[in-house]
């Protein structure tokens, strides 16, 4: 049984990945010309749509780097984050599902994240990487810092982030950044080549970035005396706090 208070942010987990895999992934089935921007855009947009979507809910992380990076930077707990995860590959296999009921076996195939001949397995974690480490700073700077000027806009930074590393990776490794993404498409076609990549090395660059955040930059500003001014809370419709709810800050309920 889920703890109190999870069961709707987990909810809005499952189905933003869903959408988000579905939309995503059925760009690259439409794109058979391998159009990176339009592929990109797709992704990008999903992220930024879906994040104001559930940000009330669930913070809207929709990958589960961005739920480990919360707990590093100690905005959720980890039973919460361990849920979420579960929440967001679940979701994924779902999304996929749908797909693969929209389009054929080998077109769905064509969105299966994988290392081409034009880079090696060593370039291609090391890409993943550093374009993991890029997402999740942003978010860290833009949505979980209470100094950031962000706000509201965060989201929009976040999309232009994964929006920036689909136009990066795609030609070599379809671009993952999100081993929910990976995940999904992987279980439904049953094409497991390179999968670990997807999961390590986002994982590790994710978590990296949260550690530099977070210690390199105080962006939870643990040590700031003054942050109290300005920092603000985040809730959901009923007045919970949320943990891990990183997106919509609410100035009317200021500390």
């Amino acid at each position: 049984m889920l703890p109190v208070g999870c069961l709707r942010p987990c909810a809005a987990e499952f189905l933003a990945t869903a959408i988000f895999v579905y939309v995503g992934c059925g760009s690259v089935c439409a794109h058979e010309d391998g159009s990176v921007v339009g592929i990109a855009l797709a992704f990008g947009l999903s992220i930024t749509t879906l994040a104001y979507t559930i940000g009330h809910h669930s913070g809207g992380h929709i990958n589960p780097i961005v739920s480990i990076a919360m707990v590093i930077m100690k905005q959720m707990d980890i039973v919460k984050a361990i849920l979420y995860i579960i929440a967001q590959l679940l979701g994924a296999i779902v999304g996929a599902g749908f797909l693969r009921a929209t389009v054929e076996v080998e077109e769905l195939k064509n969105a299966v994240n994988g290392v081409n001949d034009e880079i090696t397995m060593g370039g291609a974690f090391v890409m993943e990487m550093v374009l993991s480490f890029l997402l999740v700073y942003v978010i860290a700077e833009t949505a979980v810092n209470p100094r950031s000027g962000a706000g509201n806009n965060a989201p929009i930074a976040i999309g232009l982030a994964v929006f920036m590393a689909h136009i990066v990776a795609i030609p070599f490794t379809g671009t993952s950044i999100n081993p929910a993404r990976s995940f999904g498409p992987a279980v439904v076609t049953g094409t497991f080549e390179d999968l670990w990549l997807f999961f390590v090395a986002p994982i590790v660059g994710g978590s990296c970035a949260a550690l530099v955040a977070r210690y390199g930059f105080n962006v939870t500003c643990e040590d700031d005396d003054l942050v109290g001014e300005n920092k603000k809370n985040v809730t959901i419709d009923d007045e919970e706090e949320t943990e891990g709810q990183y997106l919509k800050h609410s100035p009317s309920n200021e500390e």
